[in-house]
């Protein structure tokens, strides 16, 4: 029998199908808002859209804080960056003005100065060698001898050493080879500087009754090999007398700091002040 052929029973199935949607759409709002199942869907609905929205927002603001964090250390590499620029710009500058006030210093100390010298520029030190040895920039060819005086703008360096055609080794004031005649400012009592170590010098061959005291400036005496004299030398800050000895222990602190000289001057002569 086909399906699609009239029958009665067929029609009232249709029917009836048909009328219970328009059935359930009219029923009663208040009623069916007052229905368990109906309140029950509601409120698991409600739950889900309200845990998806939680859940977009969360979304939503890690990825604004990651987003956010990335932006953050891009931009601390940059701060770095420039960070460093500026400060080898900094040292940089910093580098020029302590070369100016260097060479300020010596165009000053060369105006007021009645010696003539050979400037020199420190290009080397010799931790190996058992002298306190320092190589400028200076040589045979340019007039530099032996034994001639080196000093700087504040005293005493000490003298040259060893010769080359274009270079030399000055042998430091501090060095326990080296020797220097000297002569204490206010008394006119002659010794000779020796070095002790970097920072220290011993003024020796004085009398127990030589008269020296503490504050005493001792500089070059002009005797013997190292010719010029009147270069100040240092300060003398300790003096020790043996009871029953015939000589006085005398340490001298020098003017100069050995580590942080740049620039010499090598005495050829002195001229008269008039002159």
């Amino acid at each position: 029998m086909n399906f699609f052929n009239f029958d009665i029973k067929k029609a009232f199935l249709i029917i009836f199908l048909i009328m219970i949607p328009v059935f359930l759409i009219t029923l009663n709002r208040s009623k069916t808002e007052s229905n368990f199942i109906f309140r029950s869907f509601v409120f698991v609905n409600s739950t889900i859209q309200l845990f998806y929205q939680s859940l977009s927002q969360s979304i939503h603001h890690t990825t604004d804080t990651y987003l956010s964090i990335i932006n953050t250390k891009k931009r601390n590499r940059e701060l770095l960056a420039e960070n460093k620029k500026l400060k080898s710009y900094l040292s940089l500058m910093k580098e020029i003005e302590s070369e100016n006030n260097r060479l300020n210093s010596i165009l000053d100390f060369k105006k007021k100065s009645h010696i003539q010298f050979i400037l020199a520029q420190v290009i080397g030190r010799d931790p190996i060698s058992k002298y306190q040895l320092l190589t400028i920039n200076r040589g045979y060819v340019h007039n530099v001898k032996k034994y001639m005086i080196v000093i700087n703008e504040i005293g005493l360096v000490g003298y040259i050493f060893r010769i080359f055609s274009h270079f030399s080794q000055v042998i430091l004031l501090t060095d326990p080879h080296a020797a220097i005649p000297a002569v204490i400012q206010r008394s006119r009592v002659y010794g000779v500087v020796e070095g002790i170590n970097r920072n220290k010098c011993k003024l020796s061959y004085l009398k127990r009754r030589d008269d020296i005291q503490k504050g005493d400036i001792i500089v070059t005496s002009g005797l013997r090999s190292l010719s010029v004299g009147g270069f100040p030398i240092g300060t003398v800050t300790d003096i020790k007398k043996q009871r029953y000895g015939l000589t006085q222990e005398v340490t001298v602190t020098p003017f100069i700091n050995p580590s942080h000289l740049e620039e010499v001057f090598i005495v050829k002569k002195t001229l008269p002040l008039e002159e």
